[in-house]
């Protein structure tokens, strides 16, 4: 199997450098998670106190904060087996089976389109 990153959510350059979602405690990408759950919560001076921020928000079922940030792979030399036919089907995400609709029978439905 070849997993290739072909893109993924970035920070813009131009933000201040004292902005609230630079002071995340993990990646650039987690800060801008953790900041639109302490925009949510009203809490974004809290930004990068609290490292489990992230995981105790998903445990609580608040999920939606990690839509704020996306990767795009490509995977070659290896079937869409069911479980990653069930992770890309749930209907609150947004994949993209670009090129595979036609390939696989059953993928014709509303919730497979391509971006």
């Amino acid at each position: 199997m070849n997993v290739t990153l072909l893109a993924h959510t970035q920070i813009n350059p131009a933000l201040a450098a004292d902005h609230p979602v630079l002071r995340g405690a993990g990646t650039p990408q987690e800060g801008i998670i953790e900041y639109a759950g302490r925009v949510c919560y009203r809490s974004d001076g809290l930004m990068g106190k609290n490292p489990s921020f992230i995981s105790a928000r998903v445990r609580e079922g608040h999920e939606d904060i990690v839509e704020h940030v996306r990767f795009a792979f490509r995977v070659e030399g290896a079937p869409l087996d069911e479980t990653i036919l069930r992770l890309v089907s749930q209907p609150r995400h947004a994949a993209s089976l670009a090129g595979s609709r036609a390939r696989l029978p059953g993928l014709r439905d509303q919730r497979f389109q391509t971006l």
